[in-house]
């Protein structure tokens, strides 16, 4: 399947996900893909904190009809559809999203959610919720789900590759900000902490996330 492009409002104190309506820019957030490090910037480029960050409308979600728990981590195709944003402004605002080797973006779910090895990464798997307003169910949600509408037409007008990351933010950010700037590396995995998936895993990650391997073209394992 090849990429191709697509070119009742909540109030600005809703809560929503990474939306800068003075760069005109959404975000969109697939989980454990270098994403705070890319909003880290655009707090710089407002002169906030972390701490300030809900002024850009990263903040929690309770409200079912909104998003996920954390809507910071809203598919593209909702910002339209809970209300986050007109139609024509998604339309013109720049959009743009990065996407990871499915194997490596579970592996760092997993040590993200399970800190020293504490339970199987089969188990780990087979606890995760099935309802996508969870925001662990979120974290492991297929990648075309955050790029792309119903029908697998892509809502972005840039994906980046995580594995590349740092060569291709950068005209991106010129775009946005008219000016380069260098990515962050913000969450690191835990120094000396390493999986390795045997076959079945790779299998069962594969299954999870085959539509990822088809439709951005990342390499399935073979054995």
């Amino acid at each position: 399947m090849k990429l191709s492009r697509y070119c009742a409002l909540r109030t600005s104190s809703d809560p929503a996900s990474m939306l800068s309506h003075r760069f005109q820019t959404i975000f969109v957030h697939v989980p454990k893909t270098a994403g705070q490090s890319i909003e880290t910037i655009f707090l710089k480029q407002h002169g906030l904190t972390w701490r300030m960050r809900g002024e850009l409308l990263l903040r929690a979600n309770s409200d079912r009809s909104a998003g996920p728990q954390r809507l910071a981590h809203l598919y593209a195709r909702e910002y339209v559809a809970c209300g986050h944003v007109p139609a024509h402004d998604f339309s013109r605002y720049f959009k743009f999203a990065v996407v990871r080797n499915p194997y490596a973006r579970a592996i760092s779910e997993y040590r993200f959610r399970v800190p020293h090895g504490a339970r199987s990464f089969h188990s780990f798997l087979g606890a995760i919720p099935s309802d996508d307003h969870d925001d662990r169910a979120r974290h492991m949600a297929p990648q075309v789900n955050f790029v792309c509408d119903r029908s697998g037409r892509v809502l972005v007008d840039r994906i980046l590759r995580y594995e590349t990351l740092q060569e291709e933010i950068g005209p991106v950010f010129e775009r946005i900000f008219g000016e380069q700037q260098r990515l962050p590396h913000i969450n690191r995995a835990p120094s000396g902490q390493t999986v390795e998936l045997c076959s079945q895993e790779a299998r069962l990650v594969y299954r999870r996330f085959e539509a990822d391997f088809d439709f951005f073209g990342y390499p399935r394992r073979q054995k």
